[in-house]
């Protein structure tokens, strides 16, 4: 697992908790827009939560589309009407998860992954 950057990675072990999505280079960031959107969702305002880590793959309900998220509370891996999240013991066992969705996908809309 490869952060981006070594506040990143402060930020996933101390906290505040939040959502950590992966970039183009593979590597998990922080993101603060996913992370208010989270918060907002499923968290109330005073709630005291212990940084755990949970991989994550949140699938949105409109696209099917599914992407790896490090969710740092076990109270933020959380679904409802936008977005579907299941919960790996590993960030692999999530990673493999996703490739046969993306599979699935190609396959039921005709495409080839890489066009």
């Amino acid at each position: 697992m490869k952060f981006a950057d070594p506040y990143d990675l402060e930020l996933a072990k101390s906290g505040p908790c939040g959502l950590f999505t992966m970039t183009h280079e593979g590597e998990l960031q922080f993101d603060l827009f996913r992370t208010r959107d989270w918060r907002r969702r499923f968290l109330t305002t005073n709630v005291d939560v212990r940084v755990v880590w949970n991989h994550c793959v949140c699938i949105d309900t409109k696209t099917q589309w599914p992407m790896y998220v490090l969710m740092t509370a076990n109270e933020l891996v959380c679904t409802d009407q936008l977005t579907i999240t299941k919960s790996f013991e590993t960030m692999t066992h999530a990673i493999e998860h996703i490739n046969e969705l993306k599979a699935n996908l190609y396959e039921s809309s005709g495409e080839s992954p890489r066009g």
